[in-house]
C-alpha cells in the first residue's frame, strides 16, 4: 500500500497536469482567459479531492493482487538481508586514519604535526 504522502504527492501532480490541460481547454472554449482560469481551479479541486479518495480505496482492496500477505513478507525479507549485509561488511579504514591513532605516525605528510 502506498504511503498517505505518496498518494498525495501523485495527486498534487495529477492536479497540475489536469489545470493545465482544464485550462487550455477553457481557454478555447470560451475564449477568455478568467472564465478558463475558473473552470480549471474547481476542476482540479474536486479532481484532487476525488483522485485522493479513489486511491485511499483500492489501496484496501485486495481483489487482484497476487498475494498480499506474501508481498509484504517479502519485503521484510528483503529489508531484513538488506541490514544484515551492511552489518557483515568490514569497515576499511585508510592507513594514514590508522597510524594515526595507534599513535605510529605524529606528523602528516605536509609535515605539521597531529597535535
Amino acid at each position: 500500500m502506498d504511503s498517505k504522502t505518496r498518494t498525495f504527492v501523485k495527486a498534487v501532480v495529477w492536479m497540475a497536469l489536469g489545470f493545465l490541460t482544464m485550462g487550455l481547454v477553457g481557454l478555447a472554449v470560451t475564449g477568455s482567459v478568467s472564465a478558463g482560469a475558473g473552470m480549471a481551479i474547481l476542476n482540479s479541486l474536486i479532481g484532487l479531492l476525488c483522485y485522493v479518495i479513489y486511491e485511499r480505496i483500492w489501496a484496501r482492496i485486495k481483489w487482484g493482487r497476487s498475494n498480499p500477505s506474501m508481498a509484504l513478507r517479502e519485503d521484510a525479507h528483503w529489508v531484513e538481508s538488506q541490514n544484515s549485509a551492511s552489518r557483515r561488511r568490514p569497515r576499511v579504514w585508510p592507513s594514514s586514519a590508522v597510524t594515526a591513532v595507534s599513535g605510529a605516525r605524529t606528523a602528516r605528510q605536509d609535515g605539521s604535526d597531529w597535535r
